[in-house]
């Protein structure tokens, strides 16, 4: 694991002892681009292979030695990020630094001898016991861990692996959160070069005994290129177009698919950057407008400017909070809800003597709207079996960003 200040802080090896200047190949690409997440997946090195994945201020390297499909090791990467969180809240720098006794050993019944070995968060978290406080505190009055189980996972004995016996709730409840992300590439004017949606739909189910679920979607042909939990039955979604699963405990990745049907933007967007002959300043400006009836929020734009560019004077009357920082040439547009459209509008000036710049500004753009999606895809039913009492179901749904760009 690589810091985003090039420190390289934690390694873990499963097979032969690699050397850690083979990871002076992926810190020369981070320099070659500018930003992080245009660096290649896969890199490749005379002697070994370099697949990485990038984790908020971590890049996460896996060196291997021989060909092998990248998405097998980039999901076993995103899927260590993913324990991360569930154990301690977020997967940052600081967080691994502080519990790196208990990321190794996260790692070591993961993963075993290079190939994963288990994958079930629900399973290792009954190995490794997630830190509190009143752990830690014992620990230090006893001087022993009790981080390691001492028993095998109850799981080891049910009759589906990924689900334990005996579990009890005097609430039985399960919520199933819809995560819809939009990419998309758009030109200065606003119109849409490319643009596709990926929906990854978490289960968070607490229900008692062996309940068995079947979810309905109001539109299940529209789901393409679907990816399951291993707890789906495939042969009812090929034969009903129905989600029938036995759950495990807690939350989990239900299904990700891509959506067939088209979708829009919800936000449009118009740059303009423009340069009078013979001056030494020029204007530029964003226009924003609301194409969803859905409150648009968290709104972020990020723009880095040319570097002959000494100065920029933004119109007083701009909504949001603008921050732009002279030493790096960054601007940043922060806005809370986009409810009409808005308009930012500044002055830029050129250093002394600089030629009028040949470029035109890429901006990263970010936002999200809370109870819709832009494809129209929604659960119709959920049906709960095999159990004597009754729960609560709730959906949710959440449209986000992920690569957004305009240029």
């Amino acid at each position: 694991m690589v810091s985003s200040s090039e420190e390289i802080f934690f390694e873990k090896h499963f097979q032969n002892v690699i050397n850690r200047e083979i990871c002076d190949y992926f810190t020369q690409e981070l320099h070659l681009y500018e930003t992080a997440k245009d660096i290649p997946t896969v890199i490749q090195t005379p002697s070994h292979y370099i697949i990485n994945h990038i984790m908020s201020d971590v890049y996460i390297l896996a060196i291997i030695m021989w060909e092998v499909p990248p998405l097998y090791i980039l999901n076993i990467l995103k899927y260590i990020c993913e324990l991360i969180e569930a154990y301690f809240g977020s997967c940052t720098y600081d967080t691994i630094c502080e519990n790196r006794l208990t990321v190794y050993q996260i790692l070591d019944e993961m993963i075993d001898h290079g190939f994963p070995l288990i994958s079930e968060g629900n399973i290792i978290m009954e190995l490794v016991k997630p830190p509190s406080i009143m752990r830690m505190f014992a620990e230090q009055v006893t001087g022993s861990s009790s981080q390691y189980s001492s028993v095998l996972p109850e799981s080891q004995f049910s009759i589906v692996p990924w689900r334990c016996e005996n579990i009890t709730y005097a609430k039985n409840e399960c919520y199933f959160d819809f995560i819809e992300t939009l990419n998309a590439v758009l030109s200065h004017q606003g119109g849409i070069i490319r643009s596709y949606v990926s929906t990854q739909v978490f289960a968070n189910v607490r229900l008692s005994n062996y309940p068995d679920l079947t979810v309905t979607f109001d539109k299940p042909l529209s789901l393409g290129n679907v990816h399951f939990h291993r707890c789906v039955r495939f042969k009812n979604w090929d034969k009903f177009h129905q989600v029938s699963f036995i759950p495990p405990d807690k939350k989990f990745k239900l299904i990700e698919y891509v959506p067939t049907v088209s979708h829009g933007i919800p936000m449009g967007s118009r740059v303009e950057f423009y340069y009078p002959r013979g001056n030494n300043n020029g204007s530029f400006n964003i226009s924003l407008k609301p194409n969803s009836k859905k409150i648009i929020q968290s709104i972020i734009i990020t723009t880095k400017l040319h570097p002959d560019i000494n100065n920029i004077v933004f119109d007083q009357a701009v909504n949001g909070k603008i921050v732009y920082n002279q030493n790096t040439n960054i601007f940043v547009w922060t806005i809370n809800q986009l409810t009409t459209p808005l308009c930012m509008k500044s002055i830029i000036y050129l250093k002394d003597n600089a030629k009028q710049p040949d470029w035109k500004p890429k901006l990263s753009i970010s936002y999200k709207l809370a109870g819709s999606t832009i494809c129209g895809i929604k659960i119709s039913k959920i049906d709960v079996k095999n159990t004597n009492y009754k729960c609560f179901k709730g959906v949710k749904y959440i449209t986000k960003t992920g690569n957004y760009e305009q240029r």
